[in-house]
């Protein structure tokens, strides 16, 4: 029980960290001019983005179902 939730924080802290890089990397001035040009982010931002949402979800995933004791 404790091991996964233990996996679970860590997993949340993760995403939560990649999804902050994500965001603070979207704000920066060349990827503020990628978007401007091509409408897209660039690949490392998204990246970081798709890794933070998976991260978060399987944390949390980890921290709502893992092994409970009754």
């Amino acid at each position: 029980m404790f091991a996964s939730r233990l996996i679970g924080l860590g997993a949340m802290a993760l995403g939560i960290g990649l999804l902050v890089f994500a965001w603070r990397g979207s704000h920066a001035p060349i990827d503020r001019v990628t978007n401007a040009l091509s409408g897209h982010y660039s690949r490392e931002t998204m990246w970081s983005l798709m890794a933070g949402v998976v991260a978060t979800t399987v944390g949390a995933g980890a921290l709502y179902f893992g092994k409970r004791r009754h």
